[in-house]
Formats: C-alpha cells, sequence, structure tokens
C-alpha cells in the first residue's frame, strides 16, 4: 500500500473573477493551504482520506479530487517503485519526474477546483 501526504499549493489563478470570488480565492488558497491528505490504494481502488481537514468538507473535497486525479494514474508506477529493494536514495530518483508530475499536475487542478468553488460561493453571496 502507497501512501503520500501531499501539501495544498497557494493559487494562481489566470481568469480574471468577480471581486467577491478573489476574497473567496483567497480564503479557500489559504484554509486548503493547511489540508493534509493521504492517496491510498485500497481493495483495487485508489482513494484519498483528510489526515488534516480544514474545517469546510467542500475545501477538503477539492484536495482530494486533485489527489485522486493526479497521482491514481501513476498508482502501479508508484507501487513497483516503493516495493522494489532498492536503497531509499535510488528510490527517491526514480520517484522525482513522477512526483514533479504529479506537483504540477496537483497544482493546476487545485486551482480549478479553488476558482469553481469560489465563484459558486461568490454567486451565493450576491443574490
Amino acid at each position: 500500500m502507497v501512501a503520500f501526504l501531499l501539501l495544498a499549493a497557494a493559487p494562481d489563478l489566470t481568469a480574471s473573477p468577480s471581486p467577491e470570488a478573489e476574497r473567496e480565492i483567497v480564503v479557500i488558497g489559504q484554509k486548503l493551504r493547511n489540508w493534509r491528505g493521504v492517496f491510498k490504494q485500497r481493495k483495487g481502488n485508489y482513494v484519498c482520506t483528510t489526515k488534516r481537514s480544514t474545517g469546510d468538507k467542500m475545501i477538503d473535497q477539492i484536495g482530494c479530487n486533485a489527489l485522486l486525479k493526479c497521482a491514481a494514474p501513476r498508482g502501479l508506477e508508484i507501487s513497483a517503485i516503493f516495493s522494489s529493494n532498492k536503497d531509499r536514495k535510488t528510490r527517491d530518483q526514480q520517484m522525482k519526474p513522477i512526483n514533479d508530475s504529479i506537483g504540477a499536475c496537483l497544482f493546476e487542478t487545485r486551482n480549478d477546483g479553488i476558482a469553481a468553488l469560489a465563484e459558486k460561493r461568490a454567486a451565493g453571496m450576491s443574490k
């Protein structure tokens, strides 16, 4: 079983959101920065479990959705590396390009989730 603890990155959004959404983006991004989750394979399926919640299930879900989207496709490859009898330095070298790829995906996917939730919440505020 492979588990990864991943940290959330600050949002870097390119679209021009409304002022209300901009405020929400900041709040959501700050909360997500403290979120921690674990990616595991359980009974043949990949699952994400929140280990440190933001206190907001919708924000926690952004973290888990990103983790599953980005890490699950590489799960078998990751498992093979960690189940090998290679030394830690070799495993770290093999994992670096995978981690870089997953990290870039996480950054983009989280940003998309943050923007979508911020717009949804901002729309609810303007009513």
